[in-house]
């Protein structure tokens, strides 16, 4: 890797490789959110999956929820409690 890409991953390699591993996948995407996308992309994801209500079907609704969740970089616990 070379570049920004690289220069921002080198710490995350170097805790992957690490025995036993210190890095955890959460901080992996967190962190990589943070850096390559657009903070507003987040907040809008983390408003749309507080504001989103089913008044379909099931499925539709778990749809329209995991279109949002990578985005909002929520852990699980908090997806699971905001899945209603």
């Amino acid at each position: 890797m070379t570049g920004t890409a690289g220069i921002w991953a080198t710490p995350f390699l170097n805790q992957a490789a690490a025995d036993p591993p210190t890095l955890t996948y959460v901080d992996f995407t967190a962190s990589f959110q943070a850096m390559f996308f657009k903070p507003e992309k987040k907040t809008k994801a983390e408003q749309a999956l507080q504001a989103l209500k089913q008044t379909g079907s099931m499925v539709d609704y778990t749809h329209s929820f995991f279109q949002h969740t990578s985005a909002a970089g929520w852990e699980i616990p908090t997806l699971i409690s905001q899945y209603r």
